[in-house]
């Protein structure tokens, strides 16, 4: 039992610091790429593509995790390779230079599109032995613990690397930068590999033959629950990212933002998500996950709502609050949200199918805010449009269409499958 317990904990310990380095790293695509697009010319399509076409292409990648995980006994030796590519992420742009300038944007949307073939894989199964490391009631504290972690890091990576950017030349600052991101997303890696969770158990007997307790991709799709779940999620992100490429042009091009600007914006956004995340577990266990996942929601609305409103750039800076609250508060909220309403024993399945979803939301949120800019609308406009959405998914989110229990799918197999004793 100490054994267990003494293993959990070191599990605890090596998911937090994971997620803490790749923070470091994280700040040079999440806040700055955007930046980077519109330096070498990119339209607003181009920096809504460079959002949009990781999303459709990790979504692609993950039909084929089944496939890849079925290779391995382990979970986290599944998620070694894909968790490597992924990370040529922050490695491919600092080549963008290299190219003629009329290239620059393509190549930038290439270099942030390509390693996510690789995350969609190493994203499921990641959410899967993220599931099986630790206790199942310290899977919500390890969800805010990582985001307390992770927006402390990602602040100061915005705030390192938007120093690096103002101080050094154009574009050699953007090639430092991605270079040294690469570097630390290889020590987040190393802490990933660390993690320990049981082998797969091999194949076990029943009465008459000897079968694997294997249930299909397709079958979660018969989950009430987790269709509410991943319906919830996937509107949550449309909601939030389809205004991911209009934010730095509205600061940048209508309020005279710099790198420097931009790096504030998202320290205030990471402090105050910082701070949410701290309170984070105690706010679930009052109102609930779902509770937290709708109100958090409805916090994003009201940010697109001063950013739409703000005519002034320190005015503007309330919208990262306000940002930086909310959606900390969903994405927590929905990530608890899948361990409580699913079984814990299909981890697998449910966590490819929430990547899934997670994927057509980042994807159709740009592709979206893209058709609006075809429609000729102005950044102020579609920023209105983003406001209005984010009510709705919140309303969603709120109203539990589903009742939170096991559906007569789960019932069914549970008869079917092989005994817990049989497994050991």
């Amino acid at each position: 039992m100490s054994k267990n317990v003494d293993l959990a904990e070191a599990n605890f310990r090596h998911l937090v610091m994971d997620i803490a380095w790749f923070g470091f790293a994280l700040a040079a695509t999440s806040r700055f790429a955007s930046a980077y697009a519109i330096r070498v010319n990119a339209t607003a399509t181009e920096v809504n593509l460079l959002v949009a076409l990781p999303g459709i292409v990790m979504l692609i990648s993950t039909l084929f995790t089944g496939w890849w995980r079925r290779k391995f006994s382990n979970a986290v030796t599944a998620q070694c390779y894909p968790g490597l590519f992924f990370r040529f992420i922050y490695l491919l742009p600092a080549f963008t230079p290299l190219f003629p300038l009329s290239l620059q944007p393509a190549w930038l949307i290439f270099s942030l599109t390509a390693p996510a073939l690789a995350q969609g894989v190493a994203g499921a199964i990641f959410l899967e032995f993220m599931r099986l490391s630790v206790p199942q009631e310290r899977v919500a504290t390890l969800f805010s613990r990582r985001a307390l972690a992770l927006n402390i890091t990602l602040m100061i990576g915005a705030v390192f690397f938007g120093v690096v950017l103002e101080e050094l030349p154009f574009p050699v600052n953007y090639q430092v930068m991605f270079l040294f991101a690469f570097a630390l997303s290889l020590i987040s890696l190393l802490h990933v590999n660390l993690v320990k969770v049981p082998d797969d158990q091999p194949l076990v007997m029943t009465d008459d033959n000897p079968v694997k307790p294997v249930v299909s991709q397709w079958e979660i799709w018969k989950m009430p629950n987790f269709i509410w779940v991943a319906l919830v999620a996937m509107f949550g992100h449309i909601s939030f990212v389809i205004i991911a490429g209009v934010i730095p042009l509205r600061l940048m091009r209508e309020l005279g933002a710099s790198e420097g600007d931009i790096a504030l914006f998202g320290f205030i956004e990471l402090a105050v998500a910082a701070t949410c995340a701290y309170f984070a577990d105690k706010i679930v266990r009052r109102i609930g996950a779902q509770k937290l996942a709708a109100y958090g929601l409805f916090i994003t609305a009201i940010a697109a709502l001063i950013l739409a409103v703000s005519e002034r750039l320190d005015i503007a800076m309330l919208s990262a609050v306000a940002s930086g609250c909310g959606w900390l508060f969903a994405t927590n909220g929905m990530n608890i949200l899948l361990v409580e309403r699913t079984p814990r024993e299909y981890a697998s399945v449910t966590s490819n199918g929430y990547q899934q979803v997670v994927g057509i939301g980042i994807f159709l949120g740009p592709i979206l805010g893209s058709l609006l800019v075809a429609m000729h609308l102005s950044l102020v406009q579609i920023l209105f449009v983003a406001v209005a959405l984010r009510i709705l998914a919140a309303v969603f989110a709120y109203v539990n269409i589903v009742p939170n229990q096991r559906p007569k799918f789960i019932r069914k197999f549970r008869r079917t499958a092989p005994s817990r004793a049989m497994l050991r």
